[in-house]
């Protein structure tokens, strides 16, 4: 919503869309109205200096040319800046000369596509002599829109819709006008959308750089001036605002993968006893008559490998393995693991 603000050219939907924005999110609608209007709309453009160009749009189309230049050293990044700059102005030259068409492709089909339009609007003259009048669009049925009037001031080149005013370039109701006249459509157009002075803006001429021995060095030196330098102390912050791209999500905890059946082990977390709690037990243990001294006749110690071995870290993962995990016989990777398994 707040693009469509900033990108009308009509002072009636920028406050219908301002009351929208109060009444959906106050935050937002006092934000904008803390920032001067001039700064962020095209309908309070003063003297139309945009030319219906928004700062976003014009700050994409630069991103878009030097695609790839981030993280580069300066000397790559000089060199890549310039050989874009020549690609550049030898593809637009080159479309120039292939256009035959009174504007270039992109405004060329724009062109078109609002003189198509123009055919559905009715035209009624107010004033002959002040070149004043009354456009009437075609009324749309569907979604209840159009019909609405606006007023054209052919010598001024104005219209209520402000589009040909801001883009300089003829809105469908100054092409409508233009038609009814039987004047010529170009004439509505600024003369820098012409195909001649495209072509002109992109005919001039690069040389390749030089070896690095012919260049032909400054006899003077660059010194810059250190009291324009700003340092601040401190951690760099961030002034752009987070969104979710900025959130990290801690991974979740997973077993290991067996390189028989690859299936995942569950995760089982296995305490090893404390040694405290041995202690603790054999002293609560009751007497047996015998004397301490004795040696240890082994009659009472479990065996290791029979049942009444406490299971240690290895028998709980193995108990928590696949049924159906068993190695491969085909398989050259055999691993302890699968070895344990096997038995």
């Amino acid at each position: 919503m707040c693009w469509e603000i900033g990108s009308t050219s009509q002072e009636r939907k920028y406050e219908r869309l301002m009351k929208e924005l109060e009444m959906t999110n106050k935050e937002a609608w006092r934000y904008l109205q803390g920032i001067e209007e001039s700064k962020w709309t095209l309908l309070y453009d003063r003297g139309n200096r945009r030319w219906g160009n928004l700062t976003t749009n014009i700050s994409e189309s630069m991103n878009n040319v030097l695609r790839g230049v981030r993280l580069l050293p300066i000397r790559a990044l000089m060199e890549y800046t310039f050989k874009r700059d020549v690609e550049q102005y030898a593809k637009h030259y080159q479309m120039g000369i292939d256009c035959m068409t009174a504007f270039p492709g992109r405004m060329w089909g724009l062109f078109h596509a609002r003189e198509i339009r123009a055919r559905q609007h009715r035209v009624y003259t107010y004033s002959a002599r002040d070149q004043r009048y009354m456009v009437e669009t075609n009324q749309q049925t569907s979604d209840e829109s159009g019909g609405s009037p606006y007023t054209i001031e052919y010598d001024k080149q104005t219209c209520t819709c402000c589009k040909w005013q801001i883009y300089r370039f003829p809105c469908s109701h100054a092409l409508a006008v233009c038609h009814f006249k039987r004047k010529d459509p170009k004439q509505t157009a600024n003369s820098r959308f012409y195909t001649e002075i495209y072509h002109a803006q992109y005919n001039n001429q690069y040389y390749p750089v030089p070896h690095i021995d012919d260049w032909v060095f400054a006899d003077w030196t660059l010194f810059g001036d250190k009291s324009s330098i700003t340092v601040v102390r401190g951690k760099c912050r961030a002034r752009r605002m987070h969104n979710e791209m900025d959130t990290s999500y801690p991974e979740e905890r997973t077993g290991r993968r067996c390189s028989g059946c690859k299936q995942i082990e569950e995760v089982v977390n296995v305490e090893e006893p404390s040694p405290f709690v041995e202690q603790d037990v054999e002293q609560q243990q009751p007497p047996t008559g015998e004397d301490e001294h004795d040696p240890p006749t082994g009659e009472d110690e479990p065996h290791p490998g029979t049942d009444e071995e406490s299971p240690n870290f290895d028998d709980a993962y193995l108990l928590n393995r696949s049924p159906s995990c068993s190695p491969d016989p085909d398989s050259d990777d055999t691993t302890d693991t699968d070895a344990r398994i096997s038995f």
